[in-house]
């Protein structure tokens, strides 16, 4: 009867999440549970008797079985608890004589029992020993605190709440040993004292360890810190140390303060200064034989060092500061020769000049010698010649005339041009009368001799091309050129050579007829879906516009046809009834089933049918039947379309039918063109589609209340469906395809 109960309410609970909202998935979580009083539940309700109750949030459906148990409270017989000091019950610990109430939980029983308890206590409690050792004082087990060693039998000792008599006492007291306090002065920032780093001034430092009677000593310090420190740095150096820039040539100390952190550190540089030996006595004298420069002990030395002693490492002195041994230089040849040769057309640019005649120049480099570091002094001498060009050009053989192309005498870089019509050779006299052209660059003049064959051009032929095409006519003559309309002209080739040696021109006469195709418009609206039967034979989901060459059927000028399709597709209303169609029938056997279409659209019409019946029983959103059996209803829903959906339900009066009889199933629409969904309340495991004759042409795995079955490879016409839900159960349901 509880399942039954429960499975009701479950179903009327979530149906407005199945048939309104039509979830992808649904997921239960079920809570049984047994209270004491009173519960709360994770909605934030609070019962307080036994109930069945359901809450939906998001796609979770949340199922509460609540049994609730009332408190037990036992009046009648007390319990009795003696003791001395204190008394022991129910794991609580009673040191005050009187009248309680404790709660006491019952095996197998949700709430808890009270009950009463009487505590009678004497006052007196006996230990039988209290034995230990221990160092300065001890806690006792009746808790006192001894600090002196004690020993003895039936020892009395009296505390707040009672008396308490020790049968044997023996208890060690062993004394810790403290050091006093000793204060040590250290010039620094940190101390070390017995593995302890002291580094805050003025504070107390402990150091503890144990003595041979188990108790610890302890020693205690307090150091007072300088805040100081020192990092002293000793450098030698040769001859000078240079510090920031600066030169240091004698022994120095310096000593850095840096005073931004705690401890002040200062920094002490010690510089010790050793001479270099430098040995005059073995200056060697030399004089360069050419050349700018001098290698010597793997040192250059160039122009700016004659006469001067010039020194490098020798040996190693006692004071470890090098030996350097001397070199002068008196002389050096400070000059050095390049020759340049260059022949170019127009002009030269050198070292700033401009050279526009041939000859020889020369330039003497006097700024690598003043520079910061000398270099020998250059002379460059240059022999620069300027010449023209000539061209000697034989072009091939010719038809009727000969153009020739070239620079602008005026050197402006504009070309020219000249026209020979006559076969010959002709030569430029080199003096700028005839054929010569100046390069702006350059400005060197480029002669040209020239060797031309000129032929006569007759006439070739003339070719007719008389047609009549569809649509559009491509030509190859003279070039490739597309007509998309009737003409008559005629196309003339230009001369041309052959390997005769002869020339020719040719002529096309073309006369063209274009006609054009013709275009067939099949303006079309459906719902849902539609099929260009005879033409593409696709079935189309959404408005397009598609097209299709008609070869088959020709127009009155013979060329091939074009259908166009305009289609509008327009969708079905989504319409679901929402209600209670699943009855308890009355004491006659009755009930009342009270229907309502709801639909996301707002310009819907309905019509609710009963039965086969042919005239609608209603057509308002609101349908009510009363019935004694199972009726079958149909609701017709047309939209501001004129697309017209179906919902078939059956309303069902539960007098001893099966329980899978009871299940919500709602399909839609119905009859459905290519999509149709499926809504059980008691959640879908599996979907088998049969057609008219019994043979099952589809199986499909579900999940959830809701689901939706592609019927695209299906043909029109009447199916039945058989539907599995969650727990095994078998619902029975028809329905119908027009594409």
């Amino acid at each position: 009867m509880k399942k039954a109960l429960l499975s009701l309410l479950l179903t009327i609970a979530i149906m407005p999440l199945a048939l309104g909202q039509r979830p992808a998935t649904a997921t239960f979580e079920t809570t049984d549970t047994t209270a004491c009083g009173s519960f709360k539940w994770t909605n934030d309700s609070v019962y307080t008797a036994s109930t069945v109750d359901t809450y939906t949030s998001g796609d979770t459906v949340y199922v509460l079985n609540l049994t609730l148990e009332p408190p037990q409270v036992d009046t009648v017989n007390a319990i009795p608890v003696s003791g001395g000091c204190y008394a022991m019950y129910n794991e609580k610990k009673w040191t005050v004589a009187g009248t309680f109430t404790d709660t006491l939980r019952v095996a197998g029983q949700s709430c808890d029992k009270l009950v009463k308890i009487e505590v009678t206590l004497s006052g007196q409690d006996t230990i039988e020993s209290e034995v230990a050792t221990a160092c300065d004082h001890y806690a006792t087990s009746w808790g006192d605190t001894l600090t002196a060693s004690a020993s003895g039998t039936n020892v009395p000792f009296t505390t707040a709440s009672c008396t308490v008599l020790v049968q044997e006492l023996n208890v060690t007291i062993n004394s810790s040993l403290t050091t006093a306090t000793e204060q040590i002065a250290h010039e620094g920032c940190s101390y070390d004292w017995n593995g302890i780093l002291v580094e805050v001034s003025d504070s107390i430092y402990r150091d503890t360890t144990t003595l041979a009677n188990g108790c610890d000593s302890i020693t205690s310090i307090q150091v007072t810190l300088s805040n100081r420190s020192y990092d002293t740095t000793q450098i030698v150096a040769c001859d000078k140390y240079v510090l920031d820039g600066t030169d240091i040539t004698s022994d120095t100390t310096i000593v850095t303060i840096d005073s931004t952190t705690a401890c002040h550190a200062y920094s002490v540089l010690q510089i010790s200064i050793r001479n270099t030996f430098k040995d005059t006595a073995s200056t060697v004298i030399r004089d360069t034989v050419g050349g700018c420069s001098l290698e010597w002990m793997g040192d250059t030395y160039t122009l700016d060092d004659v006469n001067t002693p010039l020194y490098a490492m020798g040996t190693t002195t006692a004071g470890n500061c090098d030996s350097l041994m001397a070199i002068r230089i008196t002389a050096f040849n400070g000059t050095q020769h390049d020759t340049l040769e260059v022949e170019q057309c127009g002009y030269y640019r050198w070292h700033g000049d401009t050279l526009r005649l041939s000859g020889e120049y020369s330039h003497v480099d006097t700024v690598a010698a003043t520079a910061t570091s000398p270099a020998c002094l250059k002379t460059t001498h240059l022999f620069f010649t300027r010449t023209p060009n000539h061209d000697e050009r034989t072009p091939a053989t010719v038809c009727e005339k000969y153009t020739f192309r070239f620079n602008s005498r005026q050197g402006t870089g504009n070309q020219e041009t000249a026209i020979f019509t006559t076969a010959g050779t002709y030569v430029t006299d080199m003096n700028g009368d005839t054929l010569y052209s100046t390069n702006r660059n350059d400005e060197c003049r480029t002669y040209y001799t020239l060797h031309l064959d000129i032929l006569p051009v007759t006439q070739r032929g003339t070719s007719v091309v008389d047609t009549t095409v569809c649509d559009k006519y491509t030509h190859r003559f003279n070039g490739v050129r597309n007509f998309t309309r009737s003409i008559d002209t005629i196309f003339v080739m230009e001369s041309r050579g052959n390997t005769a040696k002869a020339c020719y021109d040719s002529t096309n006469h073309l006369i063209l007829t274009v006609k054009k195709k013709s275009y067939a418009n099949y303006d079309t609206t459906a719902c849902d879906a539609y099929t260009w039967v005879g033409y593409t034979n696709k079935t189309y989901t959404r408005s397009t516009v598609d097209s299709l060459k008609l070869s088959n059927v020709k127009n009155a000028a013979g060329c091939d046809s074009v259908g166009r399709l305009n289609l509008t597709i327009n969708h079905t209303s989504t319409v679901v009834i929402e209600g209670d169609w699943n009855l308890q029938p009355d004491a006659n056997g009755q009930g009342t089933a009270r229907l309502q279409a709801v639909s996301e659209d707002s310009i819907v019409a309905y019509a609710w049918y009963v039965g086969n019946e042919t005239t609608p029983a209603s057509t308002e959103p609101t349908f009510e039947r009363t019935v004694n059996t199972n009726t079958n209803i149909r609701l017709e829903s047309t939209n501001a379309e004129q697309c017209v959906s179906s919902n078939w339900i059956t309303i069902t009066v539960n007098v001893g039918i099966d329980e899978s009889e009871a299940a919500q199933v709602n399909l839609y629409p119905n009859p459905a063109a290519r999509f149709l969904n499926v809504e059980c309340s008691e959640g879908l495991a599996e979907i088998a589609i049969y057609n008219a004759v019994g043979q099952q042409v589809m199986t499909q795995q579900a999940a959830g209340t809701h689901t939706v079955v592609d019927l695209g490879q299906m043909a029109n016409g009447a199916y039945s469906m058989r539907i599995t839900s969650f727990d095994g159960k078998q619902i029975n349901r028809k329905f119908i395809i027009n594409k």
